[in-house]
């Protein structure tokens, strides 16, 4: 089924909100009726920005609202993330180089690159007091993971 519309989550700054975005992503998944590929770029997409946000866009931990807004396309859906956090582009951090040896691999920096290896594009703004980022994924996503090759 294709909603061809929107859906708006609104979660607080807290880890304990992962769960309930997850149960989200997986309910309007079904609801899209989308690929296998496309609903766990779609889960994993969201938990990488999210999880970022609430670990670094704020300084104190007074509670904030994250918006998760969703619009469903014929062909793609349409994330917006919507805090007011730190203004910061995510889209301007330099990729790491890491290393393909398992002994000397660094832990974390992944994210953002999967985020971007998993959508198809990505925009950032800041207006009036928000970070608006804003990623579209393919509902039939046949995107290939560029983040572990060499």
């Amino acid at each position: 089924m294709d909603l061809f519309g929107s859906e708006q989550l609104v979660i607080n700054n807290q880890f304990s909100e992962l769960k309930r975005l997850h149960e989200w992503v997986q309910n309007l998944s079904e609801r899209m009726g989308l690929s296998t590929k496309a609903a766990f770029h779609f889960d994993l997409v969201l938990e990488e920005a999210v999880t970022n946000i609430i670990s670094y866009a704020y300084e104190s931990d007074t509670e904030h609202s994250i918006i998760v807004r969703l619009i469903d396309d014929a062909d793609s859906v349409i994330i917006e993330l919507i805090d007011d956090g730190k203004p910061f582009n995510p889209l301007t951090v330099e990729q790491t180089e890491h290393s393909n040896d398992l002994e000397t691999v660094a832990i974390g920096g992944w994210g953002l690159q999967l985020v971007k290896n998993y959508t198809r594009s990505q925009s950032y703004h800041y207006s009036d007091g928000n970070n608006i980022l804003r990623l579209t994924i393919s509902k039939n996503s046949d995107h290939s993971s560029r983040v572990l090759s060499s």
